[in-house]
C-alpha cells in the first residue's frame, strides 16, 4: 500500500531536521529508515508516493517532535 507524502510534510521533515541539526544519517536512524529511502523522502519534489512503513514512519516522528 502507498501513502503521499505532501510538500507540508517535507517541509516539516526538513525544518525538524535543521532544527535539531540532525545530519542524514542520524535522522535515518531516528526514523528507523535506510538512508537511501530518506535522501528520497528529502530530495524527491512532492508530492509523491512512498510505501506505507515509510509514511508511518515520518509522520510518527513529526507528531513525536510537536512536544518539542
Amino acid at each position: 500500500m502507498q501513502a503521499i507524502i505532501t510538500q507540508t510534510q517535507q517541509n516539516a521533515l526538513l525544518k525538524k531536521q535543521a532544527l535539531n541539526r540532525l545530519s542524514r544519517t542520524a535522522l535515518a536512524e531516528q526514523l528507523g529508515l535506510s538512508i537511501p529511502t530518506v535522501r528520497s523522502v528529502l530530495d524527491t519534489k512532492p508530492p509523491f508516493a512512498v510505501n506505507s512503513k515509510t509514511f508511518t514512519a515520518v509522520n510518527n516522528w513529526l507528531i513525536e517532535q510537536l512536544d518539542d
